[in-house]
């Protein structure tokens, strides 16, 4: 697949260096299209306190676009057949 390719678009320098020696790519062929979050600012964020408690707790986290297409819906019905209370279902992300 990657050698019939005009372009290859890597997600970080690392990934678009592992696809040039794992896989033989020509470097020309990679495009590197860094992840658009502030590394700096979410580290900066994670030395703060938070008020929650998360003793006893479960938490299943999903972290996605919310389009139809990912399926969160699937996640949700099968959450509302648990019984069990220690469990929390958390749902990140944007969308329409």
């Amino acid at each position: 697949m990657y050698p019939l390719s005009d372009s290859i678009i890597a997600n970080s320098k690392w990934n678009g260096r592992d696809l040039i020696e794992r896989f033989k790519i020509d470097e020309q062929q990679i495009n590197v299209i860094e992840n658009p979050f502030d590394i700096q600012k979410i580290h900066n964020l994670s030395d703060e306190a938070i008020s929650y408690s998360f003793e006893n707790k479960f938490i299943f986290i999903s972290v996605g676009r919310l389009e139809s297409h990912k399926r969160h819906s699937l996640i949700i019905e099968a959450f509302a057949k648990l019984e069990r209370h220690d469990i929390e279902l958390w749902i990140i992300g944007i969308g329409p």
